[in-house]
């Protein structure tokens, strides 16, 4: 029998294994669902702010037997991440999942595998939004910074530049419905990850010494990101953000990583232009589904 524990649905202890009663036993056992997904399928089915901060969203667990065959992370906003273990699909698991959450929820596929949009469709959802993930081997880049008109200091990340990064953070996403909502608890929690080197956050000043751009690089297990890019408003246009690109793309050449890779909105067609131009292509799509 397949139980769905979460959302304050009544299920007796009795009906739960131990490890539904233990909450970091339980969030482990979750993980370890989601990595026998990433081995069969190749993508994490979630994202980092889920994986870090597990207490932001509301869990629904599905067991069988006692044993966890799948999850929903459901965010404030409703949208959901949701994982089925590979001995477990097309056996109505995720549909039984959805029904649990609200009417209005949206779905996140990454990766968008055939298996999620024939899901999707099935449930008479769309795409609303998408992230396009592109790639580039760590090859030596021709360094234009030199041809930017900006005449903004790049440095390496120091403690007391946090709270002025969170505030320009949220004034350069402001419209983003993840970045720009990011606290300063929540880059703590990225500062602590094993794999946050200061070197790789590169922080742009003005004259003035006002901060106006940054570009937080990571490289973890082989694999090399373009974190988070982001330039003051009023410096658009500067070449600043073609500079610190490269920058750090130049840091991230000492790295030892084999590829290079960032995720931008599918819309955002300043970013991909920049990106494009320095050797990335598309090699994937994380889309957001909407029931339409």
């Amino acid at each position: 029998m397949l139980i769905i524990e979460g959302n304050d649905i009544p299920v007796s202890a009795e009906d739960l294994p131990p490890s539904a009663l233990d909450g970091s036993s339980r969030w482990e056992a979750v993980l370890d669902l989601a990595r026998q997904a990433d081995t069969v399928d190749g993508v994490f089915p979630f994202n980092e702010d889920a994986t870090l901060s597990p207490d932001k969203t509301t869990h629904l667990l599905a067991f069988d037997a006692g044993r966890l065959v799948g999850c929903a992370l459901v965010g404030s906003d409703s949208s959901a991440q949701m994982v089925v273990g590979p001995e477990y699909r097309r056996r109505h698991v995720a549909t039984q999942l959805l029904a649990r959450m609200d009417p209005h929820s949206e779905l996140w596929a990454f990766g968008d595998l055939p298996a999620a949009q024939g899901f999707c469709a099935a449930q008479g959802f769309e795409p609303v939004r998408g992230l396009l993930v592109m790639d580039r081997p760590p090859t030596p880049l021709e360094d234009n910074a030199k041809t930017s008109s900006s005449p903004a200091r790049i440095s390496a990340y120091v403690p007391d530049d946090l709270g002025e990064l969170v505030q320009l953070n949220a004034r350069v996403f402001s419209a983003h419905p993840e970045q720009g909502h990011l606290t300063i608890d929540d880059f703590r929690a990225r500062i602590a990850s094993p794999w946050f080197d200061p070197a790789g956050l590169l922080i742009a000043r003005d004259v003035d010494g006002a901060m106006v751009g940054f570009h937080w690089t990571k490289a973890e297990d082989g694999i090399g990101e373009v974190y988070v890019l982001g330039v003051d408003p009023d410096h658009a246009g500067s070449g600043l953000g073609r500079r610190l690109l490269n920058v750090g793309l130049a840091y991230l050449d000492t790295r030892e990583v084999t590829v290079i890779r960032l995720w931008v909105e599918w819309d955002n067609t300043i970013a991909r232009n920049l990106y494009e131009a320095s050797g990335f292509s598309v090699v994937r799509r994380d889309l957001r589904y909407r029931k339409v």
